[in-house]
């Protein structure tokens, strides 16, 4: 009886040892983790961030043992389009034929993502956890791609795009016609009147004629834009006095001078100007001849 109560009390003690040291292990990670500082990193335009990606076809970059050649990994970015990015692995070197490559522009990365990576980096040393974004925001797919056969992808993803804007044209078309109103028919008729690309048949002809056409070259000099560019009147730079300096026989032609006289005359003797003879303008100034003395009118409007 003894040595089985012996028994139960060791098993008891070792199985409160066993607690005991499980508690310690949990508070020794719990102490770590608390003295742990982490660090959040903004991306940094200057530098390429670290990029992520993976093999489904289940390659091993490492080789699996010692003595393999290490793949060559190269990293292409658009120079203006800082998002547009391409991840190639060269598993055999420059010798290889066979290469996994990813992009952030086609492929897997093509579909809807709501979230964001970032990518943890723990210096055990300095106890810091340094959490910093990964390139594009994406994780590439690296597909393998055989040298000569494949077609990049940027190229089968262009065609693709078109082929597709191509069958959505068209099928909006015959919904528009099979189901639209008679205003959205001709809404659509107008916009493909527009989309219509100019026939180079009628440009050829059209040089052809233009050809023929003589050019008059004189018409298109630039004309002499100062001259007379003010309205200034015929002037006499010569002249020595008032009357000389702007000469009335070249403002006034000769065959005027004889309505001018007329109109004279009516003034003077206060007899109404009929609107049959005479424009408006000149019925509406004729007051103004009676502020001027007749011997400055006889003088303005007798010819020299």
């Amino acid at each position: 009886m003894s040595k089985s109560k012996n028994k139960k009390r060791r098993e008891v003690q070792e199985h409160h040892e066993q607690e005991e040291s499980e508690k310690k292990k949990k508070n020794i990670e719990e102490e770590v983790i608390t003295d742990v500082k982490i660090e959040l990193r903004d991306e940094n335009p200057d530098k390429v961030d670290p990029v992520i990606g993976y093999f489904p076809s289940g390659y091993d970059p490492s080789g699996g043992g010692e003595g393999t050649e290490e793949p060559n990994v190269t990293f292409y970015k658009h120079p203006k389009r800082v998002n547009r990015m391409k991840l190639v692995v060269d598993p055999n070197g420059e010798n290889s034929r066979v290469n996994f490559v990813g992009t952030s522009f086609s492929g897997e990365a093509m579909a809807p993502q709501v979230c964001t990576y970032r990518l943890g980096i723990l210096d055990k040393a300095t106890q810091t956890l340094k959490i910093v974004p990964i390139a594009a925001n994406k994780i590439f797919r690296l597909e393998p791609r055989v040298e000569g056969f494949d077609q990049p992808e940027d190229e089968i993803d262009n065609e693709r795009r078109e082929e597709t804007a191509e069958e959505r044209n068209a099928m909006k078309d015959k919904l528009t016609k099979t189901y639209s109103t008679k205003k959205s028919m001709r809404e659509a008729r107008k916009l493909e009147r527009l989309r219509e690309k100019p026939d180079e048949n009628t440009k050829n002809d059209l040089t052809k004629q233009l050809d023929g056409v003589k050019i008059n070259e004189s018409a298109l000099k630039d004309p002499d834009t100062n001259k007379d560019a003010r309205n200034i009147p015929p002037y006499d730079l010569e002249a020595t006095t008032p009357e000389a300096a702007y000469p009335l026989n070249k403002i006034i032609f000769e065959g005027e001078w004889e309505y001018l006289l007329d109109v004279l005359e009516l003034s003077n003797t206060g007899a109404e100007v009929s609107g049959d003879v005479y424009p408006t303008f000149v019925r509406n100034r004729v007051y103004k001849l009676g502020d001027i003395k007749v011997c400055i009118l006889f003088t303005l409007f007798s010819p020299l």
